[in-house]
């Protein structure tokens, strides 16, 4: 009897070792009792006139700290960076490419854990087939170093108006025996888009600048501006000089219009205007 005690007693002295030993280790994730998920709130980092995204891992989120960071992802003249208060907020950024050009980004920052995130992104991209650089920068609370957000990206077709306009003509140059050049209006999101066939063109197409490009805009008596009239910097730029060169738009009739690209010199009166007729396309 003795001895089938002491066979139970260490039957069990071995198997509470072993479930001692094979207890999974817990983390602050699993001690914490949130209600998750919880939506995050935000604000916008709006950048000031001049400053560029130096636009590192595509699609990789980056929670920035400090200025320090931040000076390795944004260029801003004489390091004068958007004031951010890093004591108490972080910066989460991202961005990538879209191979159709947008009108809009939502977003959404959602906690799933203690440290766990993730940006619900939408982009409403157009008809227009081409590339587009996105950037999305935003002030959180203060995020921990543990903080991971994930990066959720989906994409949706936007249906908005739109009208095209074409010219064609003769190639000035010789190398082609055309030029055409495309060009869309999306009205409802102050948004051009100028495609030419050849792609390339020559230098005497002095628009060439801009075509194959997606853009914001307005139209200011008969001034063409490539910025919206909502932007922040808008009405700095309204009230200075258009930027070299200058861009006007006649609508000739209710189908034609023409674009005029207008150089003026500094040091002289002399100036030229290259002209471009646009015929209105009806699908």
């Amino acid at each position: 009897m003795k001895t089938h005690y002491l066979f139970f007693l260490s039957l069990f002295i071995t198997a509470f070792c072993c479930f001692s030993c094979e207890k999974p280790e817990t983390t602050d994730d699993d001690n914490d009792a949130g209600n998750y998920p919880i939506e995050v709130s935000f604000t916008e980092y709006s950048l000031y006139w001049g400053c560029v995204w130096k636009r590192p891992n595509l699609n990789e989120i980056t929670i920035i700290n400090s200025y320090e960071d931040l000076a390795n992802y944004l260029n801003c003249p004489n390091d004068s960076f958007p004031e951010i208060d890093f004591s108490a907020q972080s910066l989460v950024y991202v961005c990538g490419v879209s191979s159709n050009g947008f009108c809009n980004i939502s977003k959404k920052l959602m906690q799933t854990s203690k440290n766990n995130y993730k940006l619900n992104t939408e982009i409403a991209i157009l008809d227009a087939v081409v590339e587009q650089k996105w950037n999305i920068a935003l002030i959180t609370d203060k995020l921990g170093e543990k903080s991971n957000i994930e990066l959720n990206l989906t994409t949706a077709i936007k249906n908005v108006e739109r009208n095209v306009w074409k010219f064609a003509a003769p190639d000035i140059t010789g190398e082609n025996d055309s030029v055409i050049i495309e060009l869309t209006f999306y009205p409802s999101e102050h948004i051009l888009y100028l495609k030419s066939t050849p792609e390339t063109l020559n230098s005497r197409y002095r628009i060439r600048a801009i075509v194959n490009t997606i853009r914001p805009y307005c139209i200011i008596d008969g001034m063409l501006y490539f910025i919206q009239p909502n932007d922040e910097y808008f009405d700095k730029i309204y009230s200075a000089y258009p930027a070299y060169p200058k861009h006007f738009i006649d609508y000739l009739s209710e189908n034609e219009i023409r674009w005029h690209i207008l150089y003026e010199y500094d040091t002289t009166d002399a100036y030229y205007i290259r002209m471009y007729r646009f015929i209105r396309q009806t699908d």
